[in-house]
C-alpha cells in the first residue's frame, strides 16, 4: 500500500471510532473530493429511512455497471435502497451503522489493501462480512469523475500497474496471473448467479 492509501485508511478508521464513542446510530462518511447531488440535504438531514439491518449504504457512483437486488427495500426522495450484490469501488460517500463500524474495526488490522477494497471487494477484503446497500440513483460522485478527468478509470488515483507491486494484488507475475484467473472465474459465476436469481445489473452513467 502507498502512504496515501494508508493515510486514507487511517482516516476512515478514526471516523468509525468517533461514531462508536458517540450516541449516534449512524455516521455519514464524506471524503473531501465528493460532489453531492440534488436533494442531498433533505436525504441526509434525517436518517430514519436507513434499514435496521444495514452495516453500510454506499451513496456514490463510479459510473460503472454493478449488480443490485431486483427491488429496493426502501425509497427516499425518489432514490431506492438496494442490496449491493457485486464489487463497487470507492469510499467517497457512505453511511455506516454502529454495528457496521464495529465489524469494520474488527477487520481493520492488519492493513492489507486499500480501504475501498477492504470494505467492498469480496475477493480481497471483508465485504462478505457486511450487509451493504446501494442508493440508486446514486447521490454522490467523486469530483474527478464528475468533471471527466477520470471518467474512464476503474481504479483509484493509483493504477492497477502500481498496485500490482503490493502484496495484496500480487508482487510477481504468478500472483497477478492467479488473481486475474480468479477474477475471470468469479465474473462467470456471478453472471450465472444473476441469471438464476433474477438479480439485475445497473449502469449509473
Amino acid at each position: 500500500m502507498s502512504p496515501e492509501e494508508v493515510a486514507c485508511y487511517v482516516s476512515h478508521v478514526a471516523a468509525w471510532k468517533k461514531l462508536l464513542t458517540s450516541q449516534e446510530p449512524h455516521a455519514i462518511i464524506l471524503e473531501d473530493d465528493v460532489v453531492l447531488g440534488e436533494g442531498s440535504g433533505a436525504i441526509l438531514k434525517h436518517l430514519a429511512w436507513v434499514p435496521e439491518d444495514v452495516d453500510i449504504i454506499k451513496l456514490e457512483t463510479w459510473r460503472k455497471r454493478l449488480s443490485i437486488a431486483q427491488r429496493p427495500c426502501k425509497t427516499v426522495e425518489g432514490r431506492g435502497i438496494y442490496r449491493l450484490r457485486s464489487h463497487h469501488a470507492g469510499t467517497a460517500a457512505y453511511i455506516i451503522s454502529r454495528q457496521g463500524a464495529e465489524k469494520a474495526l474488527q477487520h481493520s488490522t492488519p492493513m492489507k489493501c486499500p480501504i475501498d477494497v477492504a470494505l467492498f471487494n469480496p475477493l480481497y477484503g471483508n465485504a462478505r462480512a457486511f450487509r451493504i446497500y446501494q442508493m440508486a440513483p446514486a447521490l454522490c460522485i467523486q469530483r474527478r469523475l464528475f468533471d471527466g478527468s477520470g471518467a474512464g478509470q476503474v481504479e483509484s488515483d493509483f493504477g492497477i500497474s502500481e498496485r500490482g507491486h503490493t502484496r495484496s494484488y500480487g508482487k510477481n507475475w504468478r500472483e497477478r496471473s492467479f488473481h486475474f484467473s480468479v477474477l475471470c472465474l468469479r465474473r462467470i459465476i456471478m453472471r450465472v448467479s444473476h441469471f438464476l436469481s433474477g438479480r439485475k445489473r445497473v449502469d449509473f452513467c
